[in-house]
């Protein structure tokens, strides 16, 4: 046997041996053990968080939103400078006069629908309609009024802190007062990413 064919054989064998080796590798890093189930690997990880839709905990919207509404908060803080998420609830027949907002924030319809009118389209007598999965971006100070005709849920991901502006005053439910304090308690139980005996983690050894 030539010095190249034994070259190319223990190549070979090098490769394949490499290729095991990260396949074991691999199936330790998904968590494929018989003795160890997946979702431990989750439950250690720092910073992810899992939220069910079924613990989600409602709150009263603050005071400068037309009574009926409610929020949960799911990350950060709206009332300081930073990135949060909030899920929103609206009753049917809800209004929300035209109004601004003073930093910008990205909305998806959850459920039921919701109605936009621009300044522009105000003029017209028209409203986009806004369903469950449709994207909506609202820059900062963009007026805009929104109402509901069943009970929707939005969810909301913005920078804060979080203000809104009526663009007639008479529309404000505080009327001009001071906002009194508000603070965003935890939209939720617990963090699902801890839960390692979840009902909803799937088994992985397959």
């Amino acid at each position: 046997m030539s010095r190249l064919s034994n070259e190319f054989r223990t190549r070979a064998f090098q490769l394949t041996a490499c290729g095991v080796f990260a396949a074991a590798i691999g199936a330790s890093v998904v968590g494929c053990s018989r003795n160890e189930p997946p979702a431990a690997t989750f439950a250690k990880t720092e910073g992810q968080v899992l939220v069910r839709a079924k613990s989600i905990k409602w709150s009263a919207a603050p005071a400068g939103l037309p009574q009926g509404a409610k929020v949960a908060l799911l990350q950060g803080n709206p009332t300081a400078p930073g990135r949060y998420v909030i899920r929103v609830q609206l009753p049917a027949n809800y209004k929300i006069p035209l109004h601004s907002h003073s930093t910008a924030m990205d909305v998806t319809v959850v459920s039921g629908t919701l109605y936009v009118a621009n300044a522009q389209t105000l003029d017209k007598k028209k409203a986009f309609t806004i369903k469950p999965g449709d994207f909506y971006h609202l820059p900062a100070l963009a007026p805009q009024l929104s109402f509901t005709t069943n009970e929707t849920v939005l969810e909301i991901h913005g920078e804060g802190p979080y203000e809104m502006k009526y663009a007639n005053a008479a529309d404000d439910p505080l009327k001009g007062a001071a906002a009194p304090a508000y603070f965003f308690p935890a939209g939720f139980e617990t963090n699902e990413m801890n839960a390692v005996n979840s009902d909803a983690i799937v088994d992985m050894t397959f």
